[in-house]
């Protein structure tokens, strides 16, 4: 799971002081952990992609750790950000309805998502 678009926009180091690009290494860290399972939280990936469920349950203890954020006025995850997250959260989804639903339709998924 590429996070290449997220990681754009979230405030880049250059220009922040040090309590800025301190919290902004471990929202990038954080952020290198939403595609794995539990037990690979290492520097290093060892295991597969884990199912969609725990992506989401991943997205969803990122959001609830980073998605308020803020550092002298500096937002960590600006809307264009949370907007990337939106965009991965969906496309988890989306395959969580096809795993269970393979059968139907795009349309009938982007019905689902937007619901």
């Amino acid at each position: 799971m590429q996070h290449k678009e997220l990681s754009k926009k979230i405030p880049k180091k250059k220009g922040y002081n040090e309590a800025v690009t301190q919290l902004r290494k471990k929202v990038m860290r954080s952020l290198k952990q939403l595609s794995r399972g539990p037990s690979d939280r290492g520097e290093q990936r060892t295991m597969d992609t884990p199912s969609p469920e725990i992506v989401l349950e991943n997205i969803k203890a990122f959001m609830k750790q980073w998605g308020d954020t803020e550092i002298d006025s500096v937002i960590l995850l600006p809307s264009a950000a949370r907007k990337e997250i939106d965009n991965l959260k969906n496309h988890v989804i989306k395959a969580v309805y096809l795993e269970y639903h393979p059968r139907e339709e795009l349309t009938e998924t982007k019905q689902y998502i937007k619901s």
